[in-house]
């Protein structure tokens, strides 16, 4: 770490005192130290399912329990990339050969590894995952997981570091287990406190709280897993909690308590997610039901997939909503819950109802909403079921609501479509931020006339802010796609990290949000807002359940408007890969209109 001091001398008016301020600067000696090490060896197996069963503990501010990862061997054309004579190691990892594997972790204690001994399959006669959970209903997958991840096995060996949980088999072949086949091993472990994965605080009326707080390092320290964008899994959670704590968490099926006692809650999501989207939530909160849906019974029942999904039933994760206004609660501390009730009542099921206008089927078939502690550090954060809100918004007209119909968009954008490059923010924050003010005039009831007025003067706002911001922003910050390569994922495994993922200036920046935000604009502009609005229904219907990135959604773009490709091309490719300031004037024409 380098530290560079300055002394800085103000000028003082007629008569007055000199002001003296030091300033201190900490440059890192090595860009790497702000980048989030991917610390996996994902290029060997790829972990396509896992169970968590944990016990949430206040007093000493830690779950304990277990984690279950159910391991396929990586498909061949991710173990050497293009251009690769020799497999890879990420991260300067020791683990390189196929009796050992790695996890992405961080601050958490492990106490045991065991290599689970699977059942032999009846098809194969020899241990299998994949005939097992073919073609057999979720209830019958999930039971099929549960019995394995409760087996008895071998203890492995295990090391962990900084970043990461390595392990390995010391036993000589035959016996020693191999990364290429399948296999699951059960992680024995505690959280600790200064995990920054979890905030442990008091919420708004004095009761303990832990929630998922969005850090950098997404979910590391709650569980060890492949914390990469492109490794998608289901999984299923045990979490035992005290009776009076109530527990929320991401997924498309409600909690069910398996033991009143001691208020053991499962979950059992279907969709492939990335492990960083998993959410957690427990505290002693009420509960307000805002959308109620007399056929949620019939929705878990049988899967509805639309025309637009050209998948079989079972081949699309995504578990889509067929009402357009889904099942909604919200949990608030009591103290909140008369302004929650206030705010909440009405704008939230027209801004449901308005989203399914716009884009189509719900991907989730419910929502929990919950009003976290003082403390959180954002205005609010979108998971899948789960959204959490900073009481900030509660201003008592519905003027910040618009935040939520931001974090209702991520339904669609961030989530079930997903982006390649973690890097590529504007994908999902500028996608929310265009999202926003298309849906929210409708629901507080503007007129055609007062709605244009608004997002016009929203519009100049957010270019104020933009420039603010990039005048004091780091120009490799401002960057919207700083991996210019097609082959995103691979040239994000070769780095072996995501750039700037630990980059503390970025919790503060709207750049992404912003630049995006006006790109789309721009697009609107340029085609018209109802033909672009039609564009955007049929871009997440094409690329629902699947990870995109710019160069995938520009071409769907310029195939549905081919004179935006000769016009846009070459201005485009400079938006997105360098921090020039005067090209986003040129192409919004600001000078000219502000």
């Amino acid at each position: 770490m380098k530290c560079n001091a300055f002394i800085e001398k103000s000028k003082p008016a007629k008569g007055g005192t000199f002001h003296i301020k030091l300033r201190i600067n900490m440059e890192a000696d090595d860009q790497e130290i702000m980048d989030l090490p991917m610390m996996s060896n994902r290029d060997i197996s790829l972990v396509t399912h896992y169970i968590i069963d944990l016990s949430c503990d206040m007093k000493s501010k830690s779950f304990t329990g277990s984690i279950t990862l159910f391991m396929q061997p990586a498909p061949k054309s991710t173990s050497l990339p293009s251009g690769r004579k020799t497999p890879y190691v990420i991260c300067s990892s020791n683990f390189s050969n196929q009796n050992e594997t790695s996890q992405d972790a961080c601050n958490i204690h492990v106490s045991q590894v065991k290599l689970l001994e699977l059942p032999n399959c009846d098809k194969c006669t020899k241990p299998c995952l994949k005939c097992r959970t073919a073609n057999v209903t979720q209830l019958e997958k999930e039971k099929f997981f549960r019995f394995c991840s409760s087996q008895p096995g071998q203890n492995l060996r295990f090391s962990t570091t900084k970043w990461s949980l390595n392990i390995w088999d010391e036993r000589q072949p035959p016996e020693r287990f191999d990364a290429r086949l399948p296999f699951v091993v059960r992680i024995e472990y505690s959280t600790l406190p200064e995990g920054k994965s979890l905030k442990w605080v008091a919420d708004q009326d004095g009761n303990m709280t832990v929630f998922t707080r969005g850090d950098f390092i997404n979910n590391r320290s709650l569980f060890p897993s492949q914390d990469h964008p492109e490794t998608l899994s289901t999984w299923q959670a045990y979490i035992t909690v005290t009776v009076s704590d109530v527990v929320l968490m991401t997924g498309d099926q409600e909690a069910v308590v398996t033991q009143q006692e001691n208020a053991v809650l499962h979950l059992c999501p279907g969709m492939l997610m990335p492990s960083s989207t998993v959410a957690i939530a427990v505290g002693q909160w009420q509960i307000l039901t805002i959308c109620e849906s007399e056929s949620l019974v019939n929705d878990k029942r049988e899967k509805w997939v639309p025309d637009f999904c050209s998948s079989s039933h079972h081949s699309c994760s995504v578990n889509f909503s067929q009402h357009p206004i889904l099942p909604c609660r919200v949990f608030a501390p009591k103290s909140l819950l008369a302004q929650v009730e206030a705010e909440f009542q009405h704008y939230l099921p027209k801004c449901l109802a308005e989203m399914h206008n716009v884009f189509g089927p719900h991907p989730f078939c419910r929502l929990d909403i919950l009003l976290v502690p003082s403390c959180f550090e954002s205005l609010g954060m979108a998971n899948p079921c789960l959204i959490f809100l900073s009481e900030s918004i509660l201003v008592g007209n519905c003027s910040f609501c618009c935040r939520l119909s931001h974090e209702i968009s991520h339904s669609w954008f961030g989530l079930v479509l997903g982006p390649k490059d973690w890097t590529e923010e504007w994908m999902t924050e500028g996608f929310a931020s265009f999202v926003e003010d298309l849906v929210h005039p409708k629901v507080i009831g503007m007129n055609e006339k007062e709605a244009e007025d608004w997002f016009e003067l929203r519009a100049l706002i957010k270019y104020r802010v933009l420039t603010a911001e990039l005048s004091h922003t780091n120009d490799e910050l401002q960057i919207m796609r700083i991996n210019e390569s097609d082959a995103v994922a691979n040239k994000t495994e070769e780095n072996g990290s995501v750039k700037n993922g630990l980059n503390p200036d970025k919790k503060c920046l709207q750049v992404h949000y912003l630049k995006g935000y006006f790109l789309l604009r721009f697009f609107s502009q340029k085609v018209g807002l109802p033909h672009f609005k039609i564009f955007l229904r049929k871009y997440v219907h094409h690329f629902h359940g699947q990870l995109v990135s710019s160069q995938d959604f520009l071409q769907l773009l310029f195939k549905e408007f081919p004179k935006l490709r000769f016009l846009l091309l070459s201005t485009l490719s400079s938006l997105l890969n360098t921090h020039s300031l005067f090209l986003v004037c040129l192409l919004f024409h600001f000078e000219l209109f502000f």
